[in-house]
């Protein structure tokens, strides 16, 4: 996908619009900030394997400059989350409080 359709790709294709509308995903984002939600934007971090490339470790809000902590990001991996693939990992508890200075960090292992 490039540049162009990675920006709220659930605009342009009705597959993504239904995968963010999934009762699974909005029942977990419901029991986080309540019933209110609007899907502010989607993206696509897509990597090829072995690609060197790697996301820092970082929190969503200040990483995509948020204002304030009523805010959720759903994760969601379209293929396997693998130690081989590169997979993601978080640190239990990172959102409190909300913001921390971002300072760039070393390419993380799995």
């Amino acid at each position: 996908m490039d540049g162009r359709n990675n920006q709220k790709p659930h605009l342009l294709f009705p597959w993504i619009d239904r995968l963010i509308r999934h009762p699974r995903i909005l029942d977990a984002v419901e029991s986080v900030i309540g019933p209110n939600i609007l899907c502010w934007g989607s993206q696509f971090f897509h990597k090829r394997a072995g690609d060197p490339a790697f996301v820092s470790w970082h929190q969503d809000g200040t990483y995509l400059g948020l204002s304030s902590a009523d805010v959720v990001t759903a994760w969601l991996a379209l293929t396997p989350s693998t130690p081989e693939s590169g997979c993601m990992r978080v640190i239990a508890g990172n959102h409190v409080p909300w913001c921390r200075t971002q300072t760039p960090s070393p390419r993380p292992t799995c």
